[in-house]
């Protein structure tokens, strides 16, 4: 195994890549590990993506091919820009959008205690714009009535970042967690609210600085 590392003692790692003697690219984010005095030992491996070396390439000789139409000029500075630029849309697409079965084996579900209402939040997140592919970063503030089961805390967070992970309206990523975590919980109320600032209004066009979007979904319909 050989590529970029960083780690730290312990079993939490940060997002990497790793680039296997078969030809895979496996861009991995929270690895966790356990440090040996002969090595690295890999404990489980959440929202990973895989690609073969013959797309890796691909994809950095296409976005070279941008650079020049756009009449970059290659530096010491741009040289890897490519592949930087390749591996971060690489992790930001991470979620293929298809099915939720990984999501759904992070989930845990408890009894519960009563109907009291619980609030989680601020969650923040980062997604990838659909209409231009551009960053929109912001924060997430779910709050739910329990009916027969709630939820671990954590698994909410983890919810807004497995959906974040592709590219998205702010609209539809929030109409998605909210559709999900009612198919999981069958509370008696829930509501989402994502408030977002886009980086395709603040650095484009109207260049809109501060511009902030708040999109809400409620469970029934229409309790706001």
């Amino acid at each position: 195994m050989n590529g970029e590392q960083r780690y730290d003692k312990g079993k939490r790692e940060y997002t990497t890549a790793f680039l296997y003697p078969d030809g895979q690219e496996i861009i991995l984010d929270h690895l966790d590990v356990e440090l040996h005095e002969n090595g690295i030992e890999i404990i489980g491996v959440k929202n990973m993506r895989v690609v073969s070396e013959s797309k890796m390439n691909s994809l950095v000789s296409h976005y070279k091919a941008i650079m020049e139409e756009l009449g970059i000029k290659t530096d010491p500075e741009n040289e890897k820009t490519p592949e930087r630029v390749v591996k971060a849309l690489l992790e930001m697409t991470r979620n293929d959008g298809v099915g939720t079965e990984e999501l759904d084996k992070q989930m845990t579900v408890f009894s519960s205690p009563g109907e009291a209402l619980i609030e989680v939040s601020p969650i923040s997140f980062t997604s990838l714009c659909a209409h231009h592919h551009m960053p929109f970063v912001g924060t997430a503030y779910i709050s739910y009535v329990p009916d027969e089961h709630i939820l671990g805390l954590s698994k909410f967070p983890r919810a807004v970042e497995w959906f974040s992970r592709k590219p998205s309206t702010q609209e539809t990523l929030t109409i998605e967690i909210g559709k999900y975590l009612v198919g999981r919980l069958r509370p008696r109320k829930l509501t989402i609210v994502l408030e977002a600032e886009h980086t395709c209004v603040s650095s484009r066009g109207v260049k809109a600085h501060g511009v902030g979007t708040k999109t809400t979904y409620a469970y029934p319909k229409g309790d706001v």
